[in-house]
This record gives C-alpha cells, structure tokens and sequence, in this order.
C-alpha cells in the first residue's frame, strides 16, 4: 500500500515568455503540428505585420503572427476550423496566448516543460496553439 505524500506548502513560480518561444509554438502548430485541424485567412486578422517582400524570415506568415503577438497588443486572428471554414473555433491574441501558456503550465506541464526548454516537438506546438484558439483541448 502506497503511502500518500501530503504538500507542506504551494509555491507559484513566475517564468518569463519569449518571443522565441512563441515563435516555437506557432511555427510548430501552424506549419506542421496543428495542419489537420484549423484554417486563417490573413485578411481577418487584426494587426498582422505586412510581408516585407525581401525573402526574409520576417516574411513568413508564421514569423509575422508571432512578431505580432509579442509586439501589438491589439493582434487578433480568426482561427477556423479547417473542415467547416465558416466556424470560428476561437481567436488567438496576446491574451489567450498568455492564457494558453498559464494552462499548459498546470495542466499540460511536460509540453509546456519542453517549450520552456526548447526541446517542444510540433505535438507540444499544438496543444499550446489549441490552449490559445479555444481554451482547452479539442482536437488529437
């Protein structure tokens, strides 16, 4: 019989979000991990930088979501459902990425781990991605 481990005490540790793993999240999510599930359609979007047209990384959609996450409070993206394009699955913001890492934090913290570290997979990009669009897992 097990003995049961009774918490003397709960500590919250604050971590500090990078844009570079933001960065991770949406590019894994959006370009491989998340495929199967969602759609945008950029001319929804809210504050999405403009392609800079000189074969950059900043021209990527990918890179320009995520510099607009970090960078402009007002960044707001339509996420629909790649099946049912006329459903709204939710809308990813600076906000609800926010909201998604705190999450992933206590509920999902191996992905989250793996994020922090930098060692996240495109699994782990996903479930941030779906934590940041609808609040909770859905898909997969």
């Amino acid at each position: 019989m097990e003995k049961e481990i009774k918490s003397a005490f709960e500590i919250t540790v604050k971590t500090k979000i990078t844009e570079e793993q933001i960065s991770a999240v949406i590019v894994g999510a959006m370009e491989g991990g998340s495929n199967y599930w969602y759609f945008v359609d950029t001319k929804e979007a809210k504050g999405l930088p403009p392609k800079k047209h000189d074969g950059s990384i900043d021209d990527c959609l990918t890179m320009r979501i995520s510099r607009a996450l970090v960078n402009d409070p007002e960044f707001s993206l339509p996420v629909r459902d790649l099946e049912n394009r006329d459903e709204v699955l939710g809308v990813l913001t600076p906000e609800s990425m926010k909201k998604a890492f705190e999450i992933a934090a206590t509920e999902y913290p191996d992905a989250f781990q793996n994020i922090i570290q930098e060692n996240d997979d495109a699994n782990d990009a996903d479930i941030l991605f779906q934590l940041a669009v609808m609040g909770e897992l859905v898909f997969g």
